[in-house]
Order: C-alpha cells, then sequence, then structure tokens
C-alpha cells in the first residue's frame, strides 16, 4: 500500500492525527490500524435499533455488565449473523481439524529406510522397537508415535494416507523435504463441534468478514 491510499482511508475514516500518532508508535506499522478501522467499519453495520440486537443487548449487560460496547457487538455479528453458517462451515473444515495420530520413522538414508521398511512389512520388527536407534525426529524418545496432530499441519503426502480405511496399515517410504518417511496411521481423531470449536470456528468466520471489510477498503 502506498502512502497516499493510506493517507486516503484515514481520510475516509476521519482518525485525528493524535490516535494515528498513539498507534503507529505502540504498534510501528500501518497494518493493524487498517485492521483497526476495518473491524470500526464492520462493527458500524450493527443496526442500533434493530429489535434483536436490543434484547442481545440486554441480555449481555445483565450477565456481563462491564463488557465493552465493542465486544458486544462482535459477539452480536458472531451469534446473528455468522452462527447460522457455523454447521456448513464445520463441515467444510472438517478435514483439517481432525487429529492424527502415527507411527513414525523420519530417516535420511534411502537404502536404510528401505531395509527397514521390508523388515517391518516382514514382521520381523516393529517401529516402537526401531525409534529411538534410528529415526531423526523427536519419535525417537516416543518409541514412534507422532501426535495427535491437527491433519492441517500434516505434510501434503502424509494427509494423503491419513485416512479411515488405511489406519494400521505399513505406508511406503516417502521423500518430504530431504527426509525419508515411513508410517502408519495409528488413529483418527475426529473433531467434534464442541462450546470450544464453535467459539473457534466463529472467530474464523468473524476473521474472514473483517478481511473482507478490509479488502474493500483497501481496494
Amino acid at each position: 500500500m502506498d502512502q497516499e491510499q493510506f493517507k486516503k482511508i484515514l481520510d475516509e475514516s476521519g482518525k485525528q492525527n493524535q490516535w494515528l500518532l498513539e498507534h503507529l508508535t505502540s504498534t510501528g506499522s500501518w497494518r493493524p490500524i487498517i485492521y483497526n478501522i476495518g473491524q470500526e467499519k464492520l462493527l458500524s453495520q450493527v443496526d442500533h435499533s434493530n429489535r434483536r440486537y436490543a434484547v442481545f443487548i440486554e441480555k449481555k449487560q445483565e450477565e456481563e455488565p462491564d463488557k465493552e460496547l465493542t465486544d458486544l457487538r462482535r459477539e452480536f455479528i458472531k451469534e446473528e449473523w455468522l452462527r447460522p453458517q457455523l454447521n456448513d462451515y464445520f463441515y467444510k473444515r472438517k478435514r483439517d481439524l481432525d487429529q492424527v495420530v502415527y507411527s513414525m520413522l523420519r530417516l535420511n538414508d534411502i537404502g536404510l529406510a528401505e531395509e527397514l521398511y521390508l523388515r517391518l512389512k516382514n514382521g520381523e520388527c516393529e517401529i516402537p522397537e526401531l525409534a529411538f536407534e534410528y529415526s531423526l525426529g523427536p519419535e525417537k524418545y516416543t518409541k514412534g508415535i507422532v501426535g495427535p496432530m491437527p491433519l492441517s499441519k500434516a505434510n501434503e503426502q502424509i494427509r494423503a494416507i491419513s485416512t479411515k480405511e488405511n489406519i494400521g496399515n505399513l505406508n511406503k517410504p516417502v521423500v518430504i523435504q530431504k527426509t525419508i518417511v515411513i508410517a502408519i496411521v495409528e488413529h483418527i481423531i475426529e473433531a467434534i463441534l464442541t462450546p470450544e470449536m464453535e467459539e473457534k470456528l466463529l472467530d474464523e468466520l468473524f476473521n474472514i468478514e473483517l478481511q473482507k471489510t478490509v479488502n474493500a477498503i483497501t481496494g
């Protein structure tokens, strides 16, 4: 973003120089300032004359009398605008939210990897026996166990083998960033829509709306 565009956004927001100076002093960057303006613009879309908003505010202020209006408007958007999207968004995100436990060996010698794979395939040994002696990762100290970890954090090749149908199967060695991985999917812990998960996903949906608003501001 160039200086002229930044100045135009500030002028349109009506922010005073003192406000700008304080934020630049505390952050050293224009980005938080733009997101602050974007959040104010998003929250300003709440119609204070709306009956549902009035009822929501009244209830929340009884429960949490010290809560700031900004936080209450954010909660209203999450509850009234975004919660109806929650189930669809959860199922869209579910595979990334599922967690997986692996037995794994990480090696840097393809010859050794092929030898250990054949020994495992023939039932001559198991990953827990081999991990401490051969594996390069922290699973060396956990008898080869990695996880639970969100599937979203797994490499694409590891994600591909992480299916219910493949649980317990020994997978052929794959090369991931110069490391050779032999893995067995031990467990898939499926994500469920708990209250904690709902709150996490509502925050994600709010941030998506905020990003849309920021994109509209910055053009």
